[in-house]
């Protein structure tokens, strides 16, 4: 008898083992997002910018108000070798006055008489235009000097507290305490001067100044 075949043993597949490793989840690391900051608006620039304020204009100072000077003393360098060497003190003035011929007895010994002479006549009609001087103030009734200002030219300052002028050609210095004294008697001689110019054609032309000139030279 043929063996009975005993059904053969099922062997259970062998299912190999899977590991499952669960996959450790890494929380997604979130970077903060940088808060934008805030730009303020820039105000609009008009025209390059707004244009600059000016600047207030600098206020000059007013010029300083001169007052011509009516006398006072100077300094004063005549013409001449000796008598520009160093200035000598004389009391100067103006006065529209007339002034006779008998005093100017001082003034007949110290100027040339070529000189002397037509301004003689001419302070017999008027003082306008002349500039006198004598050593002291008292003794204004005689002076010892005349200068007919309608004949200087080149009025100008000189130093700190100079002034000169010519006469015929010839310069006369003077020196004043100061500049603001000097400006002063500038500005009076300057004024006398033209006062003179004006008035010389009537003076020289009248009767007056005429027969005057004569008696000198008789």
């Amino acid at each position: 008898m043929s063996e009975v075949q005993k059904p053969a043993e099922e062997t259970p597949a062998v299912v190999p083992e899977t590991t499952t490793t669960a996959a450790t989840e890494t929380p997604a690391v979130t970077e903060p997002v940088a808060a934008a900051t805030a730009t303020p608006e820039e105000p609009v620039k008009a025209a390059e910018e707004a244009p600059a304020a000016e600047e207030p204009a600098k206020e000059e100072p007013a010029p300083k108000e001169i007052t011509p000077a009516t006398d006072g003393q100077l300094g004063y360098k005549a013409p001449g070798l000796v008598k520009s060497f160093r200035f000598v003190k004389r009391h100067f003035w103006f006065s529209e006055e007339p002034v006779e011929s008998k005093q100017l007895i001082s003034y007949f010994q110290n100027e040339k008489l070529s000189f002397a002479h037509p301004n003689a006549a001419w302070a017999s009609q008027t003082g306008k235009g002349l500039l006198f001087f004598a050593k002291r103030a008292e003794d204004k009734a005689n002076p010892a000097g005349i200068i007919n200002l309608s004949d200087v030219t080149d009025i100008a300052k000189d130093g700190s507290n100079e002034f000169i002028f010519k006469l015929h050609g010839q310069k006369h210095t003077f020196q004043a305490t100061d500049a603001d004294e000097r400006d002063s008697w500038i500005a009076a001689i300057e004024a006398k001067s033209a006062e003179g110019k004006a008035a010389k054609e009537e003076i020289v032309g009248g009767e007056g100044y005429k027969s005057e000139l004569e008696k000198f030279s008789t």
